[in-house]
């Protein structure tokens, strides 16, 4: 750590969106950057509700080596760096956001200092803001951003660099000839500092898009290829993401759904292939929109907006902001102790 400049963004106000280019929905981010500006990787990578699933000191302690290695490399390694650098973004400052435009530069240290401190996941919410403002559907690279390797099939190990510890069956990992322990050293020639730098590839990918990857199978080279299919994005989690409540408010009038359990499935009597989500909570204040449309914990949605086919939490939520618009009234129907109830929600 001696060997870097140090420095701590502790607020989003007036962040250089031109450079610091992440998730926005993350605990931690670092970047490993050179004095120039040229990025050498990205760390901080989450996929779940678990903040530290796929970070840890010792992955941390290895991803600065990586940084180290690459700048002792450096010019001579810079085409390698080119697709690892940040593209032109929509605005240059996030309190350019139609939404954020209330936000100062600076924190109120002298009043409200916690009201005043913009997070960064507003700025995913603020993106999904102008489709919504302006009646659009919601691109899929703006609904399920930031993919983790498992959408592809890979699980890396936390405490290592970029080594994977599982690769899930039939996966397209799988399918390429992935195995658990192998050692990702690039994909698309992008030499790979963590987990973070794989994700960072997979935002920018698009339907159709073959990934090279390099690896190392017992010191071996191994080199395999990924073809993304259509609409690979969508097999994505969004619903940990703290952006998702903004979702839930304006598609969902605040429900908070839960998959049902097999059991609980069992005994509703709903097939595997019929749309089931329980209702886990709701909302309250000025966003209690579903709670007046007379929704109650424990329902189980069975049909919503004529779709009666089985939906994760995420494609749910996917489908109000691609296929409704703000305005709309949406039949609902639930299953309420054992009794079909039909139900009018509104959308924002």
């Amino acid at each position: 750590m001696e060997e870097f400049v140090r420095v701590r963004m502790v607020q989003a106000n007036a962040m250089d969106l031109t450079r610091f280019q992440f998730d926005y929905d993350l605990t931690f981010a670092a970047f490993f950057i050179n004095a120039d500006g040229t990025i050498y990787g990205r760390f901080g990578s989450r996929s779940s509700q678990d903040a530290m699933e796929n970070m840890s000191i010792p992955g941390f302690r290895l991803a600065l080596k990586a940084a180290l290695d690459l700048h002792d490399g450096y010019p001579a390694n810079r085409d390698a760096l080119a697709g690892k650098q940040p593209v032109t973004p929509r605005y240059t400052r996030p309190e350019q956001y139609p939404s954020l435009a209330s936000y100062a530069e600076h924190l109120d240290y002298d009043g409200e200092v916690v009201k005043s401190c913009m997070h960064c996941h507003q700025i995913n919410e603020a993106e999904r803001m102008l489709y919504r403002e302006a009646k659009q559907p919601v691109p899929d690279k703006v609904m399920f951003p930031w993919p983790a390797p498992r959408i592809i099939g890979l699980v890396f190990d936390r405490l290592e660099q970029a080594t994977v510890s599982a690769v899930a069956p039939h996966s397209l990992a799988a399918e390429a000839g992935l195995q658990a322990g192998d050692v990702v050293e690039t994909i698309n020639d992008q030499p790979i500092v963590s987990v973070a730098d794989v994700q960072w590839i997979l935002h920018h990918a698009e339907d159709g898009d073959e990934l090279r990857l390099r690896a190392l199978r017992d010191r071996a080279p191994l080199d395999v290829a990924v073809t993304l299919p259509a609409g690979w994005r969508k097999n994505t989690d969004i619903a940990w993401r703290v952006s998702s409540w903004d979702v839930r408010r304006m598609g969902t009038g605040g429900l908070v759904l839960r998959p049902l359990t097999d059991e609980q499935r069992a005994a509703a009597e709903l097939d595997v292939a019929a749309l089931g989500l329980r209702v886990d909570g709701m909302s309250g204040g000025p966003h209690s929109y579903a709670k007046k449309a007379g929704f109650q914990k424990e329902d189980i949605i069975v049909a919503f907006d004529g779709q009666t086919h089985s939906m994760t939490r995420s494609q749910l939520l996917a489908y109000t902001m691609q296929q409704t618009t703000a305005g709309q009234i949406l039949p609902v129907t639930v299953l309420r102790g054992g009794v079909l109830v039909d139900l009018k929600l509104p959308t924002q």
